[in-house]
């Protein structure tokens, strides 16, 4: 949750988000467990208790998709940050039409553009910089 909203923070606004997670069926040790809800994933966003050395290959995936745990963190997302930024769904598909073993999706970033941060970036431009004009 938190690597979402680092990516949502460096994506340009309308910007596109494209991710592919695991399906539970991609891991054979996978089939077995059971799929994450979105309350844990709230859980290790605010008490993260668990290093991910923790995890290694011979259990699996850290986290088990569904397509519904999907548009819940997408709703989350947006139930924390609106207005603002938000997430939209430009495309959802349930198998990744490249190697067939993810959730494929590609969520639109909506952003309040901070006037602020524009002129401070600008004023900060060499051509702006009375030191580095030359005459």
């Amino acid at each position: 949750m938190k690597g979402l909203e680092e990516w949502v923070r460096v994506i340009s606004p309308n910007g596109l988000l494209f991710i592919v997670v695991p399906k539970r069926d991609s891991l054979e040790e996978d089939r077995v467990r059971p799929l994450t809800t979105i309350e844990e994933l709230i859980q290790r966003y605010h008490e993260p208790t668990r290093p991910l050395t923790e995890f290694n290959e011979a259990i699996g995936h850290v986290t088990i998709f569904s397509m519904s745990l999907l548009e819940q963190i997408r709703i989350w997302y947006n139930n924390k940050h609106y207005p603002r930024s938000s997430l939209s769904i430009y495309s959802f598909l349930e198998t990744d039409d490249t190697l067939g073993i993810g959730h494929q999706v590609t969520w639109q970033i909506h952003k309040e553009i901070n006037i602020s941060d524009i002129t401070s970036s600008v004023r900060y431009l060499p051509w702006n910089n009375p030191i580095l004009v030359r005459n």
